[in-house]
């Protein structure tokens, strides 16, 4: 099984951006020669956030420390994006009418910003599994 977490991690990493892109979207996970899987969002981001929270614990558990840095710096540049993406005072939200109604929450991207609630549950279930790595019983 830990074959396959980390072949489908491993999988992922390529399609994180980070050189070469504007700094606004560093981190977020998006492969633009594959435009079906469907353009950049948050959600996407912190869910791929959380598998990759999860696939660290397990290469730390098993030993692999390779894998482990490799999928904790993934986790900490998503998070870096999903940060960027949240309204957490006024300034962040100063173009917005109502903008007691978008504190916490995070834009879909750095030009959309509608949000949603399942890209604030899944950076929240991702920041939990940082903080809180699951052991897998070794």
């Amino acid at each position: 099984m830990a074959d396959w977490v980390f072949e489908m991690n491993d999988w992922l990493l390529p399609m994180q951006q980070w050189d070469g892109i504007d700094d606004d979207v560093r981190g977020r996970f998006y492969d633009p020669n594959r435009r079906h899987f469907g353009p950049p969002h948050a959600s996407s981001t912190a869910v791929y956030c959380e598998g990759l929270a999860d696939a660290a614990a397990l290469a730390r558990e098993v030993g692999d420390s390779a894998r482990t840095a490799l999928y904790e710096r993934a986790v900490d540049r998503g998070m870096r994006s999903l940060r960027q993406l949240q309204f957490r005072d006024e300034r962040d939200a100063f173009y917005v009418s109502r903008r007691h109604r978008v504190m916490g929450g995070l834009r879909t991207t750095v030009y959309d910003n509608a949000v949603r609630v399942d890209s604030a549950g899944h950076a929240l279930a991702a920041a939990l599994k940082v903080s809180h790595p699951i052991g897998f019983g070794g």
